[in-house]
This record gives C-alpha cells, structure tokens and sequence, in this order.
C-alpha cells in the first residue's frame, strides 16, 4: 500500500515497482490518511509505504496512527530532504526504514527496502512468538523455576514456585532469594548466602 498525496510521485513509484522483474507488486493507492486506515481495515498488506505530510494529517502522527493500526505490517517511510529527522524518529518508533523522495532513483532501492522491511518484520514476528511460546513453557513447567539478579533478588518466579513455596508472584518478585526461600544457613551451619553467590 502506498499512502501518498502526490500524484507524480505516486505514478513514479508504481513505474518503478511495474520495473521489477523478480517480483510482482500490486499496488493499493491512497492519498488521504482516513483514507489508507479505512484501507487497511478491510485490505491485507504485506508493506506501507508511508509519506509523513499529507493533506489530512501531518508528521510523526501520520505514522503513529498507521502503526497503530497495523502493527504487524511493517512501514516503510517516504520523506522529503529536510525531514530526515522526523524520518528517524519514526524508525525509532517502530518503522522498519525510511526513504528520502530525491533519492530514490531506481527500483531496486525502492524494491530492497521493501524486502528487507518485510523480512525483518516477519523476524520480528518470529522471535515474539519463540519467546512467548518459551515464556509459556517455562511458566506452565512442573518444575521451580526463578531467576535472580546478581544480588540476588528474585526476578522471575514460574507458577509451580509459587505453588510450592507458597507466594505470590507480587510477594516474591523483588525479594532476595536467601532468607525467603532459602534459610541463611543449613542444618549444619553452613553460610548458605555465600554457596548461592559463589555459584552465581
């Protein structure tokens, strides 16, 4: 999709995508913003190309509402000489890169930032959901497992702690692992804070 308010530069772009011979783009035109949300309310897209001054809505905002939207699209941004800047805040933000209008020349700069926007969106995509799937496992695991940080304070406390020490996720968290947990000493006196540091 492109969401774009200038009629020459829109037909550059669309000449220049009609230019690629690996690839096969269709192309959705917009030149309002309401106009692309409405869109993509009702349209899936594999990428945004997104110019941040347009008739109906004007910088950083043009983006966050995009965003928003569609979170799982990745945005590309067309920018102007002088607005760079607000081109990188927006990266900061969330895009996945930015083009400046005079600059782009050719197809294959437009076409590979569009493929390496997709493909780190998809890797992105990728790792939240490894890491919500481990996130899951570990808490839903039959075995104690926390972490600590180096002073050792508690930092995580899956549920079968919990269960099985008998505290909260809000009692624990924070609390250091010896005196709460674990006793200051064992049986035979042992200093069992110093044997937890030693180990790390």
């Amino acid at each position: 999709m492109l969401i774009e308010d200038i009629p020459g530069y829109a037909l550059l772009i669309r000449e220049m995508l009609k230019e690629s011979s690996a690839v096969q783009f269709e192309l959705v035109h917009v030149e309002r913003l309401e106009d692309g949300l409405i869109c993509l309310q009702k349209e899936t897209v594999d990428v945004v190309l997104l110019d941040l001054h347009l008739s109906d809505s004007r910088g950083l905002d043009t983006f966050i509402r995009v965003h928003a939207q569609v979170p799982g699209v990745p945005i590309v941004i067309l920018t102007g000489f002088d607005d760079e800047t607000l081109a990188l805040e927006a990266v900061r933000k969330g895009a996945q890169d930015y083009l400046v209008k005079g600059q782009v020349v050719d197809s294959d700069l437009l076409i590979r930032s569009m493929h390496y926007a997709i493909g780190r969106k998809r890797a992105e995509e990728a790792l939240r959901a490894s890491e919500e799937k481990y996130r899951e496992l570990v808490q839903n695991a039959n075995s104690i497992i926390l972490r600590r940080d180096p002073e050792g304070h508690i930092t995580f406390f899956n549920e079968y702690a919990q269960k099985f020490f008998g505290y909260t996720e809000d009692e624990i968290l924070g609390e250091n692992v010896v005196g709460t947990i674990v006793p200051e000493t064992d049986a035979s006196g042992r200093d069992l804070k110093a044997m937890i540091e030693d180990v790390g």
